[in-house]
């Protein structure tokens, strides 16, 4: 699926954590012990679903480091990076103690970039939407995230998501498939 339009340039921009409206989906995990060149371009399907009615303005991207405190014993799996960050249903609410870095059976010590921990040098990466998604509790946004070096810069990513808005009331109805292109520099 082509682009609808020319390649927007992300932002980099700390996030309050009242703004995010929707889950968190893991799109990449990447061991730097072994990871090659190769492996830093990579395609991610990802779900995100809507903690409240709320107009979706951006994707919000930010990474998390986990360090095992033994080579010997592996990295979190996709469901403990799953969990939810926070407690209760606010926004507002303080980083739950699942958190992978705040538990204490863990072996892993860790920090996020994410709008959820505390603000780092590293911000978050903002993919504003040329079309804002009006979404309700519950609704979904489906999509594809891929990632590669840019061909004319090495230290610059160039990005594609592709997405649909799931409404939880849309009979069945397909939505119509969008697909953005960011340069992040």
């Amino acid at each position: 699926m082509k682009s609808t339009g020319p390649v927007i340039e992300a932002d980099v921009d700390v996030v309050p954590a009242r703004a995010v409206a929707a889950s968190r989906a893991l799109i990449a995990e990447i061991d730097h012990g072994t990871a090659t060149p190769a492996a830093l371009d990579f395609s991610s399907s990802f779900t995100l679903v809507a903690t409240r009615d709320s107009t979706i303005h951006a994707f919000l991207g930010y990474f998390d480091v986990a360090f095992a405190r033994s080579q010997a014993e592996p990295g979190p799996s996709q469901a403990v990076l799953s969990l939810p960050v926070s407690d209760g249903d606010s926004s507002d609410a303080p980083v739950s103690a699942r958190a992978l870095w705040k538990q204490p059976e863990s072996s892993m010590n860790g920090f996020t970039t994410g709008p959820h921990g505390t603000a780092t040098h590293w911000k978050q990466t903002v993919f504003v939407l040329r079309e804002p998604i009006q979404a309700k509790q519950g609704d979904e946004v489906r999509g594809q995230f891929t990632c590669r070096k840019s061909t004319t810069n090495p230290r610059e990513l160039d990005l594609d998501i592709s997405y649909y808005h799931a409404a939880r009331d849309a009979d069945g109805q397909a939505a119509e498939p969008k697909q953005l292109s960011y340069q992040l520099r």
